[in-house]
């Protein structure tokens, strides 16, 4: 009984027991007990597993596992012998809502395939939390979070919800699972195709994917970029308009590829839209819950908003008009989450994209708003916003897309969909995942954006 696993379970029972004691004899003594013991518990947990993530990284990730789901790419690989170099974790910059395992691996010399093979240090995406401390392994619980969220608004009681999921969230910090799913069909489905298609579009090569619903645990295989010196901008620098230039040809191709394509019914009806699938019921149950938490409970935040001189309320009702109108046509596959910490600098200057848990079916300006507003500084959108869009549908033409928007047209919906990156993008948030001051550059570019375009006035007619 000496293991922290153990004292954690015992210090939960006695919080519990204690707690039913106190509900029957109504006791200050026993209500301090209890409280006294829920903290232990907690704390006993959020340490233990906390401390536990390299090795259950050590744990799922074993050579006979990871040969495994290899084999299905690579069919003659072996893994002989696992390294963990690294882990990296939410607060750091570099790791927003999954863990990110880089690994050194050794392979058997009898591999006889002509095929390439996997090379020895890999980076794999996945969470390293057990399904069943993560309330978004089911979406039902976030449902059931929202319900009970939105009952205890009329007792002006709802911030008791969203306060403790972000309390929670600060501590074990996770996504709901429909991230990690859409993410592993997308590294299993789509990127490969891209790849082929257009070679001015960088994203990570996939070496395998983990899909395992029993356990709730998905992940990708995926190239360590940092092998080949790839650099990984936020929003603290800005990207030149040579570099502007280079993603938005890069998101040109893939929009133009997936341009109302009738795969959306087929192979593709599995993409989720702003308002169906994915994280769509996420937003709809605890979005403005979370956003309104964060912002209430930090100075800050509410420092940062109030050039827009609205509410948390005012904003997510925009929000909600803006992702209407990016779920209308023309719409085609989008990263979904175009900021440009997602985005990386190659060895050779191009620009690359990944992280791709929030793809989406919809408007074009889903991406293209997000990536001018997060890249530049508010002086160089301002200069180049408009040449940059009339670049952008320029790019779409040359690609062979014959109903593209109008200037008029795309500049309208370009000036709407700003309200994504901000409310939903970055509002919902929590401020360490990617560390205080990134949140807040990019935040603050976000806001100004808003400000100058006048998103909100806009959404409001």
């Amino acid at each position: 009984m000496g293991s922290p696993k153990h004292a954690t379970l015992l210090a939960g029972l006695l919080a519990v027991l204690t707690s039913i004691a106190h509900l029957y004899f109504g006791s200050l003594l026993k209500s301090i007990y209890a409280v006294v013991y829920t903290l232990v518990f907690i704390s006993a947990s959020v340490w233990f597993l906390r401390r536990q993530r390299v090795a259950r990284a050590r744990s799922i990730l074993s050579k006979t596992f990871l040969t495994q789901i290899l084999k299905e790419k690579y069919p003659d690989v072996t893994v002989t012998a696992v390294r963990i170099s690294n882990v990296a974790k939410c607060g750091d910059g570099k790791a927003s809502t999954t863990d990110r395992v880089t690994l050194n691996l050794c392979y058997a010399n009898s591999i006889k395939s002509t095929k390439p093979t996997p090379p020895q240090t890999i980076l794999v995406k996945i969470n390293l939390l057990p399904w069943y401390i993560r309330p978004g392994a089911h979406i039902s619980a976030v449902s059931a979070a929202g319900v009970v969220g939105n009952y205890l608004r009329h007792l002006n009681l709802e911030w008791i919800v969203f306060f403790f999921l972000n309390l929670f969230n600060f501590y074990l910090p996770h996504a709901p699972d429909a991230m990690y799913i859409n993410e592993t069909i997308f590294y299993r489905h789509i990127r490969d195709e891209i790849a082929e298609k257009f070679a001015c579009v960088r994203i990570p090569e996939c070496y395998g994917t983990i899909n395992d619903q029993s356990k709730c645990r998905f992940g990708v295989i995926m190239e360590d970029l940092t092998v080949h010196k790839a650099r990984f901008p936020t929003a603290l620098e800005n990207y030149s308009t040579k570099q502007m230039k280079s993603v938005l040809k890069s998101l040109a191709s893939i929009h133009s590829y997936f341009w109302e394509s009738a795969r959306f019914e087929n192979d593709l009806k599995w993409v989720p839209t702003p308002l169906s699938g994915g994280m769509s019921q996420v937003f709809q149950s605890i979005g403005e819950g979370l956003a309104t938490d964060h912002v209430s409970n930090n100075t800050f935040e509410q420092e940062l908003l109030q050039p827009l001189k609205r509410s948390v309320q005012q904003l997510w009702i925009g929000v909600v008009k803006a992702q209407k109108v990016l779920s209308e046509r023309p719409y085609t596959l989008c990263h979904g989450d175009c900021h440009i910490s997602n985005t990386f600098i190659a060895h050779d200057g191009a620009i690359g994209l990944y992280d791709f848990q929030l793809c989406v079916r919809a408007s074009w300006a889903r991406d293209v708003s997000y990536i001018l507003a997060t890249a530049f500084t508010p002086e160089q959108r301002r200069t180049h916003e408009r040449s940059a869009l009339l670049l952008y549908l320029r790019n779409l033409e040359d690609l062979g897309v014959t109903n593209c928007p109008s200037f008029s047209e795309a500049w309208s919906i370009y000036r709407k969909s700003m309200a994504w990156g901000l409310v939903i993008g970055w509002l919902m948030c929590p401020p360490h995942n990617y560390g205080e001051e990134i949140w807040k550059a990019n935040v603050k570019k976000l806001v100004q954006a808003c400000v100058d375009l006048e998103t909100f006035e806009l959404l409001e007619q």
